[in-house]
């Protein structure tokens, strides 16, 4: 079974429009043919971004959505909180640090998400970041 990180982007485009790639792999997260690595900054994001977005219902919606995976590997801060200093270098952003970080501690596949830029960044070299249509593809379905 495929271990991937699922960044909150693509969490807030399937609950925005249920017909995206997007959607798609939360629909397979949520089915247990993936399993998502969760951290509690994710979920603290995810439900802020739908809360933000949508209002209060959808943000509960989006957080259990996550949190109730069938397949999940839960990664907590003192987990990889010693990869900072490796990866702080090739992560641009600061909010995708502990994504990345938990992402490789847990040895995900692929961290998929919809932030382009992150895909161009030096940690490419160590984590398979992906947009959701390669996943899609990956797994031998429709993008």
């Amino acid at each position: 079974m495929l271990r991937v990180f699922v960044d909150s982007n693509v969490i807030v485009v399937a609950i925005r429009d249920p017909t995206t790639p997007s959607a798609r792999v939360a629909k397979i997260v949520a089915s247990g043919a993936l399993e998502v690595v969760l951290t509690d900054a994710l979920l603290r994001e995810v439900a802020r971004a739908a809360r933000r977005e949508f209002g209060v219902q959808s943000s509960k919606i989006a957080y259990q959505m996550l949190a109730r995976a069938p397949a999940r590997h839960v990664v907590w801060e003192f987990e990889w909180q010693h990869l900072l200093g490796e990866i702080r270098p090739l992560v641009l952003d600061r909010g995708d640090l502990p994504h990345v970080c938990a992402a490789l501690v847990s040895d995900a596949d692929a961290f998929v998400t919809l932030d382009d830029k992150l895909a161009r960044m030096p940690i490419r070299r160590k984590l398979a970041v992906i947009r959701p249509e390669v996943l899609l593809r990956s797994l031998g379905g429709p993008r």
